[in-house]
């Protein structure tokens, strides 16, 4: 048997080779970490794959609420002038559903102070919104309406870049599909709008009057551009 390599106080000295295999130990247990995390996040996820197809009860509430932004000052975030301007939709949805969820739909800094959203509303809208986008593409809207692929539509892009694009456009909206009651009457659309510097978000609440959908409340949540 061999000795232990001692220094000269007698301490115990590693060789290469015993690094070595910590360091092999160290990244395979590193990796079974993150696996393992990773299965358990996604058993725990249960965000379906693909959104619904949006169909066209969907374009009705959609363009309901975007001439309703169209005539409101509070989304002209360009400040062009409104006779001849545009609203843009982006063609596809964020994808996912977590800021969809009831635990992001409930707080007066979610949804605007007196404001609720019903619970079966929530279901659905969660339901309806998978990690696979849905697409818009297609759609007969109002021509004050634009569907099309927005530049960098994250909610921080500067106007400018927008502007650019769509000389007209008072503000871009990129939303997901709507969640709707059991009845059918009543929807809730939330969404990312701007340009705007910090970005913000929409949650907006739909009733059905007939065969016509209007706003009844709609929150702006402006986020602050960080430093």
């Amino acid at each position: 048997m061999s000795a232990k390599p001692v220094t000269s106080g007698g301490e115990i000295r590693l060789d290469a080779r015993g690094y070595a295999r910590r360091n092999v130990i160290a990244i395979v247990l590193t990796f079974a970490f993150f696996a393992a995390l990773s299965f358990i996040t996604s058993w725990f996820d249960n965000t379906p794959k693909f959104s619904a197809v949006p169909d066209d009860k969907d374009r009705q509430v959609m363009e309901a609420l975007l001439l309703y932004a169209h005539h409101d000052s509070e989304f002209n975030f360009t400040g062009v002038r409104t006779n001849g301007a545009t609203i843009v939709l982006d063609s596809r949805t964020p994808g996912g559903n977590r800021t969809l969820r009831p635990d992001m739909m409930w707080r007066p800094d979610d949804i605007g102070p007196g404001h609720s959203v019903p619970e079966d509303i929530q279901r659905d809208i969660v339901r309806r919104n998978g990690k696979q986008p849905a697409s818009f593409t297609g759609w007969r809207v109002d021509s004050r309406i634009i569907v099309a692929t927005i530049p960098r539509s994250t909610g921080r892009s500067p106007p400018g870049l927008f502007q650019q694009a769509y000389p007209n456009g008072l503000a871009w909206v990129q939303a997901w599909l709507p969640g709707y009651a059991r009845d059918g009457t009543r929807a809730v659309v939330r969404a990312w709008v701007g340009p705007r510097p910090g970005g913000a978000q929409l949650t907006a609440y739909l009733e059905k009057d007939g065969e016509v959908w209007s706003v009844k409340w709609h929150y702006l949540d402006c986020f602050q551009r960080r430093s």
